[in-house]
């Protein structure tokens, strides 16, 4: 396993590092891919890959000392995919909060367990919580995975790496103890534009080294997830030419529910779909924008509209929207639960009107602070009209990828240029949805006949009237949300250098 501190973090470096020792340690078939997940306030879920052991075994405790922890012996690992490895979960219970504990996974034998990993415990309702949140994220960039095929939106130049190395920042310098990413990982579905993958398979090579590349967070906080619509199929030659033994093996969001397990057992979601958890003085109810209601993009059939690639029916009619409200009405009765934030992967404007307006309604009435979103690939914030002083819109899917252009004054400051150059956060957003990419990117009908290019710029959410943006930039960007009892705080931070580049912070007695 690659566990590198990457104080100074070089991402080309590092990665063929990752590849060279995780090919190594692939001998003994040690775990790969180490990531963990919030359960409740006292347990957690660790996951991982291993190429051909199927056994899973983790011990954990309070000492890094193995032989007195606690050992559980989990279910065989997963399969979804023949030749593509297992993939493995074991749930740790009773694990109390503001503590620092270890553990070890594997299949139990010395030479096919990972090294015991530090973690810290979640943080109790009265302490302060540190989440970094954000969707729409790829892996690597255009220097160490080039993109040959640049069609459908897909950008030469792009980088992730930036984003990788504030996590690595924050990571270090203790600014953050959980990741949410709100849909859209990795972008496995566009692993085919990439130099050697247009006929070959690409999808899980790059799921694989996208959740390797996280492992240095991952497997010492939660990384908890959203689904987005890159999550609901291979749609690529090699999985449409092997469309009955691959392609059909990966829709309906197969792969992302077998590699990720979020809490929906102990919230009465459905897979990793929709789940909600406690994390500090925060309830965060992740919601899912993609399947399970009329309308829903991915309602019946994935992301690439195939028939024959099949999507959603997680749950039975009408079950998702009900949890959504026995979840925050749960939630808004807990005294432990000083703030709900919402998450997910469309902002309100791509969803439709009815959906909208219910999810409105109902944020309205369990007085949700914040929903927190992606899809679009820019960041904008809205305070929202009419649904209450505490309530923000915030669509943060700014962190790179193979669909978002790297801009070139990615280090400008775009509160100057505002000022300098006399644009509203509306004006500029509206200059941006010009350009001719992201025309291109709107040419797809997205929800129903709603295919303008500035919808994120003057939303009409249902029948909610919006104010315009009250800050608005594409700049690669990543969100950090500090909770404690009193104070809900939003930070946004550049990319290359971390500089505070937008916040807005609620308050309550």
């Amino acid at each position: 396993s690659c566990f590198t501190t990457m104080t100074e973090f070089n991402a080309k470096v590092i990665a063929t590092l990752c590849l060279l020792l995780n090919s190594a340690a692939a001998d003994v078939d040690s775990p790969q891919q180490i990531h963990i997940a919030a359960a409740t306030r006292t347990s957690f879920r660790v996951s991982w890959k291993t190429e051909s052991t199927v056994a899973s075994q983790c011990s954990y405790g309070a000492s890094s000392d193995t032989s007195s922890q606690t050992s559980v012996v989990g279910e065989d690992g997963e399969q979804y995919l023949e030749n593509h490895g297992y993939h493995h979960t074991i749930l740790l219970e009773n694990i109390p909060e503001d503590s620092v504990y270890y553990y070890q996974c594997g299949d139990g034998t010395l030479e096919n367990s990972s090294p015991v990993i530090e973690f810290k415990t979640a943080p109790g309702s009265d302490k302060t919580a540190q989440i970094a949140i954000f969707g729409d994220w790829g892996w690597l960039d255009s220097v160490q995975r080039p993109v040959d095929l640049a069609l459908d939106g897909l950008e030469k130049n792009w980088t992730a790496t930036l984003t990788r190395e504030l996590l690595e920042k924050l990571k270090d310098e203790e600014g953050m103890d959980m990741v949410y990413i709100t849909g859209d990982l990795g972008y496995s579905d566009d692993a085919f534009s990439h130099t050697g993958y247009t006929l070959h398979d690409g999808y899980e090579p790059c799921y694989d080294g996208w959740m390797q590349w996280q492992q240095n967070y991952s497997s010492i906080m939660p990384l908890m997830v959203a689904p987005g619509n890159h999550e609901s199929e291979c749609h690529d030659v090699y999985c449409l030419d092997h469309v009955h033994s691959v392609g059909q093996k990966l829709n309906n969001f197969t792969a992302y529910n077998a590699r990720f397990k979020m809490p929906s057992e102990e919230s009465g979601g459905r897979a990793s779909m929709w789940a909600s958890w406690d994390w500090g003085p925060v309830h965060v109810t992740s919601i899912n924008t993609e399947t399970d209601f009329s309308g829903a993009e991915e309602e019946f059939i994935g992301d690439s509209h195939f028939k024959f690639l099949p999507a959603g029916g997680f749950g039975t009619d009408g079950e998702y929207m009900a949890w959504v409200e026995q979840d925050l009405a749960k939630a808004s009765a807990d005294p432990n639960v000083k703030w709900i934030i919402a998450g997910g992967h469309r902002p309100f404007e791509d969803l439709p009107q009815d959906n909208a307006d219910s999810l409105v309604s109902l944020f309205l009435k369990y007085n949700v602070s914040m929903y927190v979103c992606g899809h679009g690939h820019t960041y904008n914030r809205h305070d929202i009209a009419d649904w209450g002083d505490n309530a923000i819109h915030i669509m943060a899917g700014a962190s790179g990828s193979d669909e978002t252009a790297y801009p070139e004054d990615q280090f400008a400051s775009s509160i100057d240029q505002f000022k300098e150059y006399g644009k509203t956060p509306r004006q500029a957003c509206e200059e941006w949805c010009m350009l001719p990419s992201v025309q291109f990117m709107s040419g797809n009908k997205l929800v129903g006949d709603n295919d303008d290019p500035c919808r994120h710029c003057h939303p009409t959410i249902g029948k909610l009237p919006v104010n315009d943006p009250v800050f608005f930039t594409d700049k690669m960007s990543v969100g950090v949300l500090t909770a404690t009892q009193t104070t809900l705080e939003w930070k946004l931070l550049r990319a290359p250098d971390g500089l505070l580049i937008d916040s807005v912070s609620l308050s309550k007695d």
